[in-house]
This record gives structure tokens, sequence and C-alpha cells, in this order.
């Protein structure tokens, strides 16, 4: 949740919108593991894949056939790592406010429709 919370802070300011994408879709991402965890883990250790890569594929199947904003979270977590990629790696184009503040609201978005889905307790209230 403090990735979550930061990225919104971030977004909410402006003047951070690389950092803002990255702590935007480590929310996600962490979001993501917890509900693989919380569906019964995968593999032998009934755990989490260990790259970011197969947690987005497993979590995309685990997701695939619900409706609405979870539903649609697979595709969110995918487009999160993609500005990710750009925002840390891309040392040319970076990305912009725009950008940074919808990965924030899709972030948000995917970890309250995780948090229904799977009983999560966040503790942190939408801003």
């Amino acid at each position: 949740m403090i990735n979550l919370i930061e990225a919104e802070r971030m977004a909410a300011w402006g003047g951070a919108p690389n950092a803002c994408v990255h702590s935007a879709y480590y929310a996600m991402y962490h979001c993501a593991a917890a509900a693989i965890l919380a569906s019964g883990g995968v593999g032998k250790r009934l755990d989490v894949p260990p790259s970011h890569e197969h947690v987005i594929q497993h979590y995309g199947k685990l997701v695939e056939a619900e409706q609405g904003a979870l539903g649609e979270s697979g595709k969110m977590l995918s487009r999160a790592r993609t500005d990710r990629m750009v925002a840390d790696y891309d040392l040319v184009r970076g990305t912009n406010n725009a950008d940074a503040k919808a990965t924030t609201i899709d972030a948000r978005t995917f970890v309250d429709a995780n948090a229904k889905k799977w009983g999560f307790d966040s503790g942190v209230p939408s801003n």
C-alpha cells in the first residue's frame, strides 16, 4: 500500500511522473502477487512466480473470467509494466504527468478490485 499512497501523492503533485509510474506499477505488482497467493499459489511450492513476466501471466489467467474492473485488471497490470519500463529505463523519453495520473488511477482501481475479491484490508482510503 505504500507504493499506492506514494503514487497518488506524486500524481497529485505532478512533479515526478517517472517515480509516480514506478510506484503505481509496484502497487499493482505486489497486489497481483498477493492475489496469486490468496488463490493458492502456483508451482510445486504454491508460491509466487519469481519473475515479473510470470506474475503478470499467472495473474492474467487468474482474473480472465472475472467481470468488470477485476476482469480488466490483467491488462491494466501489463500496461503498467510497459509504462514502468519507459519510466525506469527510457532515459530520453521518460513518461509525462498525464500518463502518470492514468497509471495511478489504474493502480487504485486494480488494488480496490482485488481487495474486494480476495478480502484484502488495505487500511488506506481512496484519495
